[in-house]
């Protein structure tokens, strides 16, 4: 590293503890990939899924390492590079890169240095492309697709000093987002009227695997890992599993909020610090389900797991982000069969993910359960409801045959009509039910199924009457694929 590499080091070092002092203002760099998540998850299995992670973390990984190189690691607020081998994690197949990163870079060189880190990313795709193709496929049309790929947005702010860490960062988002509504883009290269990309449905298709139609791209994931990654891709699995989306709540765009503009530098690194090293945990917590981590990107997470396992896992991750990030996490959580169409059960977790934030709150859960006879059962709350304790409760009794079988049909027929068009709600009248069915259907089931049942009709609004009842469908339905009876 020459001179002014290491003076400037020291410049930055300053600048992150006191903003407010120095003579030469920095510049702050904000680089993030447009549309990664689709391109993701266009997957077919969990394999596509876990491929196409790892490979945007590797190509960011790329990039990253531009700045790295040329401005130090110091200039790096996100991804945080705190922890030994950051930047080598994809290749042991661990998608936990951000599609970005965020760097105090010299006054007036945050261009080059965005073009130079696009620079290594295409130019390491075009490598990793080139390793795939085959003589046989069409070159021009796979060098056409792949040079649109992936979008990089960039943005640039000179620091302004009276102003603050918060106000500059946000200034930056706002020119980031003005960006990513402005597109450069070349003519669509077309031989016409010929079969798309079954995955995306946009590109042409070049090639055929296993019955299906590809383009470049998707032919790049389905096959560039199997030379590049050390580890296996997730296994195929059998029976009931459960695709979980979870988005935390806590991260720099929270700057907005009131008092934001007490948010200094060192915040920031330590939340990007903790961020680095919430995957680990979240790995272990994942694996204790029997699942699989896909990926982390900032506080986005996906995993695959036992249907069985879902809501237990859900909760460890959710745990695991609040003690080592801080905030809240609003989850996703879709069941299904490995029969269904895994692109459909990848649409409902996110979908879920977004109703739980929609329908309940930013620290919620929902799920939307799919049964192999076409039932579909949605259902959600708050971590700290009382659902949850419920559901469990009632499950431990059913297990242990204190519960008849007939006591969800029996609930289910009278409950029903207090959910039609025009939903009429009265607490105290659905628990009455409820312990109506409790003493006819159960014996020595105690009082606290009731007590907890009473705490969660105070939870849930007149809209909401189905929750209560969906909420003992799902746990007979996990019941039954647990084993129970």
């Amino acid at each position: 590293m020459g001179d002014w590499q290491d003076g400037w080091r020291r410049e930055v070092r300053a600048f992150l503890q006191d903003p407010s002092g120095g003579s030469a203002p920095p510049e702050l760099l904000l680089f993030q990939l447009d549309g990664a998540l689709d391109f993701v998850t266009q997957a077919r299995s969990a394999a596509d899924l876990w491929s196409g992670a790892c490979l945007l973390a590797w190509l960011m990984s790329h990039a990253v390492r531009v700045v790295a190189d040329e401005a130090g690691t110091e200039s790096l607020v996100s991804p945080s590079l705190a922890k030994d081998g950051t930047l080598d994690a994809p290749r042991q197949g661990a998608a936990t890169l951000p599609y970005g990163f965020f760097a105090v870079v010299p006054a007036g060189q945050g261009r080059a240095l965005a073009e130079k880190a696009e620079g290594a990313l295409r130019a390491e795709l075009a490598r990793i492309g080139g390793s795939v193709i085959q003589d046989t496929w069409d070159r021009t049309l796979w060098d056409a697709q792949v040079r649109r790929f992936p979008r990089v947005v960039w943005a640039t702010h000179a620091w302004q000093k009276g102003l603050g860490w918060a106000a500059n960062y946000t200034a930056l988002e706002d020119k980031l987002v003005a960006r990513g509504g402005t597109y450069d883009f070349d003519a669509w290269l077309s031989k016409g009227n010929e079969p798309k990309d079954s995955l995306s449905g946009i590109e042409e298709a070049i090639a055929e695997e296993d019955g299906k139609r590809y383009g470049a791209l998707n032919l790049i994931k389905r096959n560039w890992w199997k030379g590049h990654l050390d580890e296996k891709s997730p296994r195929p699995r059998k029976g009931y599993l459960a695709v979980l989306a979870l988005r935390g709540n806590s991260q720099p765009g929270g700057l907005r909020a009131e008092g934001g503009s007490a948010f200094t530098p060192a915040d920031h690194l330590r939340w990007t610090e903790a961020l680095a090293r919430f995957p680990e945990s979240l790995r272990q917590s994942v694996g204790r389900c029997g699942g699989d981590l896909i990926s982390v990107s900032g506080g986005d997470v996906l995993a695959i797991v036992p249907a069985k396992d879902a809501i237990p896992c859900a909760q460890q991750v959710r745990r695991a982000f609040r003690d080592m990030v801080g905030g809240e996490m609003s989850c996703g959580i879709v069941m299904g069969h490995s029969s269904e169409p895994f692109q459909m059960l990848l649409a409902e977790a996110f979908r879920m993910r977004d109703a739980a934030r929609r329908n309940y709150d930013r620290a919620a859960m929902s799920i939307a359960l799919y049964t192999r006879d076409g039932e579909i059962i949605e259902w959600g709350c708050v971590w700290e409801s009382a659902a949850l304790e419920l559901m469990e409760t009632v499950m431990e009794l059913s297990r242990e045959q204190k519960l008849s079988n007939r006591y969800l049909s029996v609930l289910t027929r009278l409950l029903q009509p207090y959910g039609l068009e025009q939903p009429i709600f009265s607490g105290p009248v659905i628990l009455a039910e409820f312990a109506h069915v409790l003493a006819r259907q159960g014996r020595g089931v105690g009082n606290g199924p009731l007590n907890l049942a009473m705490q969660y009709l105070h939870e849930i609004s007149k809209g909401k009457i189905k929750d209560f009842l969906n909420l003992f469908l799902v746990g007979d339905f996990l019941n039954r694929i647990q084993g129970g009876r």
